[in-house]
């Protein structure tokens, strides 16, 4: 999931976030654009080597 975008309305936050989805039978993913609230959004990990247990 990639945030492109920040807002802010009436006091609360939404993110536009990008992900793609495999779909079965298509030849590639489809990608998916939507506006989310910001409580439902979590921070990841800071050092991507510890989360895949490569450290």
């Amino acid at each position: 999931m990639l945030i492109v975008e920040w807002r802010r309305h009436s006091y609360k936050w939404t993110a536009r976030i990008i992900y793609s989805l495999d779909i079965d039978g298509s030849e590639g993913p489809a990608v998916v654009d939507r506006w989310v609230p910001a409580e439902s959004l979590r921070p990841a990990r800071t050092d991507p080597n510890t989360a895949f247990g490569l450290r």
